[in-house]
């Protein structure tokens, strides 16, 4: 499936969905399901070559961890901050965030980084397989990235659907889910009973 001049933009469904006529039948487009695809491969690629922007926070934020997320955000503190974040030890399970990546807003810094200590905690970051942890670096981070705008315009859509239909796995967003649903004609008549 390709975005073509012939696919026509419809419209907005209930602010998540974009609905566009092909001339196969329909097209749904999940909005927050193809940014989080757009946005993943795009960290990947950051973190892939170690160029990820990060900015400076005017007010650390400071974060209170237990003893054994403690040890774990030690261990990776190299990696994390190879990855766009400054994170510093500021006590005994006390730490402070100075620096985030550019995509993060200040107030997810927190948040994020604990779901970082999740996965740790689940072994989803192994040391071993930094391309995996990478990956569910990034996976954590799209979810964290995308903030969808209320008003879209139809240049704004079929930019985000040539962006989604240029990834490499353009079907699914990085959960698993899908981010487009395709009605034939075929299947409307049968839904229709024609």
């Amino acid at each position: 499936m390709t975005p073509s001049p012939q696919w026509r933009y419809l419209g907005l469904a209930h602010g998540s969905y974009a609905l566009f006529e092909t001339s196969a039948g329909l097209v749904l487009l999940d909005r927050r399901a193809a940014h989080e695809r757009v946005w993943f491969e795009r960290l990947q690629e950051q973190f892939r070559e170690g160029s990820v922007p990060s900015q400076r926070l005017l007010l650390p934020v400071p974060v209170e961890l237990d003893p054994i997320a403690s040890v774990l955000l030690l261990d990776k503190l190299a990696f994390l901050n190879a990855h766009g974040f400054e994170i510093v030890e500021f006590g005994r399970n006390f730490f402070r965030i100075e620096s985030v990546p550019v995509w993060m807003e200040p107030g997810d810094a927190e948040p994020f980084l604990r779901d970082v200590l999740g996965a740790l905690r689940e072994g989803r970051m192994q040391e071993r397989e930094v391309n995996l942890a990478r990956e569910e670096l990034a996976r954590l981070a799209s979810a964290k990235a995308v903030r969808l705008p209320a008003v879209v315009s139809e240049s704004e859509m079929r930019a985000l659907l040539a962006q989604l239909l240029a990834t490499r796995a353009p079907l699914t967003s990085p959960a698993g889910k899908p981010t487009y649903i395709e009605l034939h004609h075929g299947e409307l008549a049968r839904r229709f009973q024609k």
